[in-house]
């Protein structure tokens, strides 16, 4: 059977073709379909990477963050990043891992009669020892699965979340990469995954998880008292809060002020705003315990202001036509005037939806992308999916933050 020419696409990953590489791209990726598999084939190429610069490796972390924006905007809009992702690929350089060569790893794993392969797989990984806690990765996925081994992954990390939160996004990359390769792919973004956080663990420490019924007691779950709590300091109720909320099946709504907060100050290149982002994908990955102390540390630590400015709050019409609304965005987004608080404004009040306001923000977002494209990307995928989540109320704030930070 001859292969189509998706299928030349990705044998050029992890090769230096990258001309005909991209040749094959443009012949092939038409449609969402080739472009969620060319999207695919790069993320297993970026979780086999290995990074020869002494900096915290971003190929992974780029590409899923391509691969979020593709989920969330959809094709055509998500063009020039998927575009991006294939180019980049060329620039990574791969291990020599496999999916066979790390189930035979995880074969010769040995666990010591009364010990508990999650306790050592911590230990290995807060021990900083890369290649035993890669080994024991492998081990958990193929003995209890990729969910199993991807949460042990990212709870692992809760003893030392990094300098600038690193560590948990990069145990959260992985864990998502992982579970998006799915069976058997998946078991070398977990392995590498834990070889590369273990590389980063400096400061570790056991978490201090307390049982929910300690005090401060659990209150009902309320985002309008947790935010006034917030606003006036009063952190034990915040605490009391954080507490509700972990067993809540709207766990995610107590992140809201800290997604609000993150996209008022994103700090230095978006680390703030990323972390956020981060700590939102986390929550499925940890028990209760584990996400109440995941929340209490990110409230305390990440952010230092609250509340939701009233400048960008919506009116109730712009006056402005749709169609107009969205022609002067377009200008925004491509050539910088009018201002875009003002343009996105006027699409948001005119009705123009939200999820379309997303797809020109992602299929411009080269323009205004400048030197390190990892980054931005990063950074723009966490407005893109923090405003998405904020809803059309309160998606100005992650978005006209992040328009007026990029280019950096």
């Amino acid at each position: 059977m001859a292969r189509t020419r998706i299928q030349e696409f990705l044998d050029t990953l992890g090769t230096f073709e990258h001309k005909r590489g991209m040749e094959l791209f443009e012949k092939a990726v038409k449609d969402l379909g080739t472009a969620q598999t060319a999207t695919l084939g790069v993320l297993l190429t970026a979780s086999n990477q290995v990074d020869p610069n002494a900096g915290v490796p971003h190929g992974l972390l780029t590409a899923e963050a391509g691969r979020e924006v593709l989920e969330l905007v959809g094709w055509p809009a998500s063009l020039p990043v998927v575009r991006f992702l294939a180019l980049y690929c060329f620039t990574l350089e791969r291990r020599d891992w496999t999916p066979k060569a790390l189930e035979k790893v995880a074969g010769t794993v040995k666990i010591g009669g009364g010990a508990d392969a999650h306790r050592e797989f911590r230990k290995a990984i807060a021990g900083g020892r890369r290649d035993e806690a890669a080994a024991l990765a492998a081990y958990l996925t193929e003995r209890e699965g990729v969910d199993t081994a991807t949460r042990a992954l990212v709870s692992a990390t809760l003893g030392d979340v990094g300098r600038l939160q690193h560590n948990l996004g990069l145990a959260v990359g992985f864990a998502d990469s992982a579970k998006a390769l799915g069976d058997p792919a998946g078991i070398v973004a977990v392995a590498n995954g834990a070889y590369e956080v273990a590389a980063w663990m400096k400061e570790y420490s056991p978490p201090a998880l307390e049982p929910l019924d300690a005090p401060p007691v659990p209150a009902r779950p309320d985002l309008v008292t947790l935010e006034e709590a917030l606003f006036d300091d009063r952190f034990d109720e915040v605490h009391a809060q954080i507490k509700g909320y972990v067993t809540a099946k709207n766990v995610e709504e107590v992140l809201r002020p800290l997604l609000i907060a993150a996209s008022l100050e994103p700090g230095f290149l978006g680390h703030t705003m990323i972390a956020a982002h981060a700590a939102r994908r986390a929550l499925p990955y940890l028990t209760a315990e584990e996400r109440s102390f995941l929340l209490w540390k990110f409230y305390r630590i990440l952010v230092r202001r609250f509340g939701y400015p009233e400048g960008l709050l919506l009116r109730s019409s712009s006056g402005v036509a749709p169609e107009a609304a969205v022609e002067a965005l377009k200008a925004s987004l491509k050539i910088k005037t009018p201002p875009v608080e003002r343009t996105l404004r006027d699409a948001l009040e005119s009705g123009v939806p939200l999820e379309k306001a997303l797809q020109h923000v992602a299929y411009n977002w080269t323009n205004w992308t400048v030197g390190e494209k990892e980054h931005t990307l990063q950074y723009l995928n966490a407005a893109l999916q923090t405003a998405a989540f904020l809803g059309r109320e309160q998606a100005m704030l992650p978005l006209v933050s992040t328009m007026y930070k990029l280019p950096f």
